[in-house]
């Protein structure tokens, strides 16, 4: 099991903006040492005889072609389907309060 200690989680709780109560310290770092064992064992797997791929390989793009509409539609599309309008500006809900 990968030795973790407790200033190595808080210091992991710091970076990631988590806050760790004491009571779950012991917990949290029992399962992020399973986590680094797990990849420990995938260090320890034998790739020698497996070819390097760097991209998505044969795959090809099914999707259709982008079509580019002329100036002004596009924006009077956009416009026309959006459900709230006030004074000729769109309307979203507030996100603060």
């Amino acid at each position: 099991m990968s030795k973790l200690e407790k200033k190595d989680l808080e210091h992991l709780a710091k970076l990631s903006r988590f806050d760790i109560r004491p009571d779950q310290e012991e917990r949290f770092l029992g399962d992020l040492g399973k986590i680094l064992d797990y990849f420990n064992d995938l260090n320890s797997v034998d790739t020698s005889k497996v070819s390097p791929i760097f991209s998505g390989g044969d795959l090809k793009n099914v999707m259709r072609e982008d079509e580019t509409l002329p100036d002004n539609l596009d924006n009077i599309l956009c416009v026309s389907e959006f459900p709230e309008k006030e004074r000729g500006l769109l309307k979203v809900p507030p996100i603060f309060e």
